[in-house]
């Protein structure tokens, strides 16, 4: 599988060609941006996530509204390249410890899904990672497995090549895209990347 994708931003398009050989328990809130919900209560399902022990707990009580957001072009383009897939989680990842991180693009992604995909998308995107919330964050990925039919969930991550710990989210989740930043991605960085992820899992990348 090729992994080298073009995607467009703004006037600018360019070929990233990524395919060359390389060269405490939680107490912080994992922020989420929307909570798979049953099937047919996909508006009720806006939830808050807390990352009280490995496994999630969801609080039904409160609501977390995503900021008004105009898609990108580049967003929508990579959400229909994504549909043409079987998945139900992706995990956006920096390619690079100096590229911009990928948690908004992570919540952008998925309000795009809500309003075009007809079901549940959550966007999940812890500011920091330790031990029990890296494998909280990993099992709820694999939980997206087990919601109703439809439901999917878009996790971002710090950089792997800096905070390791995110590779087991990414590892549970079905396909990978590689965030990628003009100026400050190196090539290393995102070989490095390539080789945690592992290169047959990752879709395409997206400039940020």
């Amino acid at each position: 599988m090729a992994h080298g994708s073009r995607w467009r931003r703004g006037e600018q398009a360019v070929d990233v060609d990524l395919a060359a050989e390389p060269d405490p328990l939680v107490a912080r809130r994992i922020e989420a941006a929307r909570v798979v919900a049953p099937a047919g209560q996909a508006e009720a399902g806006r939830h808050e996530m807390t990352g009280a022990a490995p496994d999630m707990a969801f609080d039904a009580s409160k609501e977390l509204a995503l900021p008004p957001v105009a898609p990108a072009p580049e967003l929508l383009e990579l959400w229909f390249r994504l549909a043409q897939r079987t998945w139900t989680s992706v995990a956006l990842v920096p390619a690079d410890g100096g590229t911009t991180a990928a948690a908004p693009f992570a919540r952008s992604l998925a309000e795009v899904g809500r309003r075009l995909h007809g079901a549940p998308v959550t966007a999940i995107a812890p500011d920091e990672l330790d031990f029990a919330t890296a494998a909280a964050l990993a099992e709820c990925v694999r939980a997206a497995a087990r919601s109703p039919e439809g439901a999917r969930v878009v996790v971002a991550v710090p950089p792997l090549v800096i905070e390791p710990l995110g590779t087991a989210a990414v590892q549970a989740a079905d396909v990978v895209v590689l965030c990628i930043e003009l100026g400050r991605t190196r090539l290393a960085g995102a070989r490095r990347t390539l080789d945690l992820v592992g290169r047959e899992r990752v879709v395409g990348s997206l400039l940020v």
